[in-house]
């Protein structure tokens, strides 16, 4: 996973078109927010994993 900086937050909004001072104003905010969607993922899909593993097992014969 590539880890995101304020800087890298602060460069992708000006590119947008944001004026540099909102766009610093911004970055910590946004990293922040992306973070936060980044752990609900990670979460989410740790969930999905866990679930799965909890099968029947299968090709089970009782021995007579």
């Amino acid at each position: 996973m590539v880890e995101l900086t304020r800087e890298d937050c602060k460069a992708i909004l000006q590119d947008c078109g944001f004026h540099r001072k909102k766009a610093i104003e911004l970055s910590g905010r946004i990293k922040d927010k992306i973070e936060e969607k980044i752990k609900e993922k990670e979460v989410k899909s740790k969930v999905v994993i866990e679930s799965k593993d909890i099968s029947e097992p299968k090709n089970t014969y009782i021995k007579k």
